[in-house]
């Protein structure tokens, strides 16, 4: 009665809350997607590259221009010597030759509209409108990435939250047992038939099935921390996730290695950035050359608001920087030297990520070989038990082989329990090296 006391506060104590959030593990990882600060983040980051690439579109487009201006200013002049005036203007040689000076002040009016046009500037804008739009589809990637790196983590926290509490189910059983075995020792004790040095070792036993208990608890308060941590929740609010089956969630391997790296977002976002980078340097590289574009202008200018005059300009223009004190070729280098690091970071990667594959391979294999070999080691451990508990009981044998046993049995029992869940997160985390975890939140 006591040890079903014990659990019942114990669930109680974990899972019963007026604000408690509970979840399958697909809604965990629902949850997780969306309210984790790291996934927040990346998506704002990826909302700056989409606005960097409407930004880049934005120079394929003609750029038409509004202007109004009023002012008051004086209209004086110098006097101009030498000048020959056509008889045309004869009129207005005076005006014009003449010296004039006064602070006289005039309104002077101006609306203009103005359009310009890039017609050709070798791949400028093409360049870095695709450096634009590469680097969103990597900062994407990398969205992948972070994501996947969350749900092997929450998977792995909420398959160690449902270890522990069976760990710790099982060690208040334990330590029920102990308990027991300990006022056996002290009757038959009292009785004569057993020595001091059996209560003293059936003591030793409880107390350490307690500090047992306490450590295990302790690791599922920490362990729950961790899980909300995951979650994105900061608060007081508690969190209860139902683990899923222990069934086998093997994967078949059908394919070399390099054919899964490509697979994995790391890789793709690091080949985007490189990408992104070769286009930029043709970018870099337009600076060598004109750029054409067509101009056009509108314009009412005058002395008075009602007495305004139009005038009209359309024609090319033709720009080209013969000399930038080596900034174009220093850029260029730079941007040569930042694709060369890329791709050796790239070489990195993939032998990083074929290292990666290997060990969860290797650990997914080890994995499976242990929970057979935990399992029969388990049965060995109950059958020891339950002779040497008979043996004792007939009075054969000793109390320290008793608690030998039991001990072997209770480590059987952990070491199962232990192998079935590593077994299931060495399953997720070969999934994930092999680039087929494919799980993110629908509709994005």
């Amino acid at each position: 009665m006591r040890r079903l006391i014990l659990i019942c506060f114990f669930i109680f104590s974990f899972d019963v809350s007026s604000e408690t959030l509970r979840f399958t593990v697909d809604e965990a990882v629902d949850f997780a997607l969306k309210n984790n600060p790291q996934i927040l983040s990346q998506k704002a980051n990826i909302n700056v590259y989409d606005a960097k690439t409407k930004e880049a579109f934005s120079s394929f487009l003609p750029q038409l221009n509004l202007s109004a201006a009023y002012k008051r200013t004086t209209a004086n002049s110098p006097a101009q010597v030498g000048i020959k005036i056509p008889s045309s203007l004869s009129s207005m040689t005076s005006s014009i030759t003449g010296e004039r000076e006064s602070m006289d002040s005039y309104n002077n009016h101006s609306l203009a509209l103005s359009l310009s046009q890039t017609i050709w500037d070798f791949g400028k804008n093409y360049g870095v409108y695709n450096s634009a739009r590469e680097m969103s589809r990597s900062a994407y990637e990398d969205l992948k990435s972070i994501s996947e790196n969350i749900i092997v983590s929450l998977y792995q926290t909420i398959l160690n939250f449902a270890l522990l509490k069976e760990l710790y189910e099982a060690s208040i059983l334990y330590e029920q047992q102990m308990e027991n075995h300990l006022n056996m020792a002290k009757a038959q004790v009292a009785a004569g038939v057993r020595t001091n040095i059996d209560v003293l070792r059936a003591e030793s036993d409880f107390y350490n099935a307690k500090i047992n208990v306490l450590k295990i608890k302790n690791s599922l308060l920490l362990n729950k921390i961790t899980l909300k941590n995951l979650l994105g929740i900061a608060d007081e609010t508690d969190v209860d996730v139902t683990p899923p089956e222990k069934s086998d969630y093997s994967t078949n391997i059908t394919e070399d290695n390099f054919s899964y790296i490509k697979k994995r977002p790391e890789y793709l976002s690091l080949k985007l950035k490189i990408d992104a980078l070769r286009s930029s340097l043709k970018s870099v590289r337009s600076a060598y050359f004109p750029n054409l574009s067509f101009v056009g202008a509108f314009s009412y200018n005058g002395y008075q608001l009602d007495g305004l005059v139009y005038n009209w300009s359309v024609g090319l223009q033709l720009n080209w920087n013969l000399f930038s004190g080596f900034y174009t070729m220093s850029y260029e280098e730079e941007t040569r030297s930042q694709i060369r690091m890329y791709e050796e970071n790239l070489n990195q990667l993939v032998q990083s990520l074929y290292l990666e594959i290997e060990n969860a391979r290797i650990l997914y294999s080890e994995a499976s070989e242990k929970l057979v070999l935990n399992k029969s080691l388990l049965t060995s451990a109950e059958e020891t038990l339950r002779l040497t508990e008979a043996k004792y009981q007939s009075g054969l044998g000793t109390f320290i082989e008793v608690s030998d046993a039991q001990n072997l049995y209770i480590n059987a029992k952990d070491g199962y329990i232990q192998a079935e869940y590593d077994l299931l997160i060495a399953a997720i985390k070969l999934k994930k090296a092999l680039g087929e975890l494919n799980y993110y939140r629908k509709g994005e």
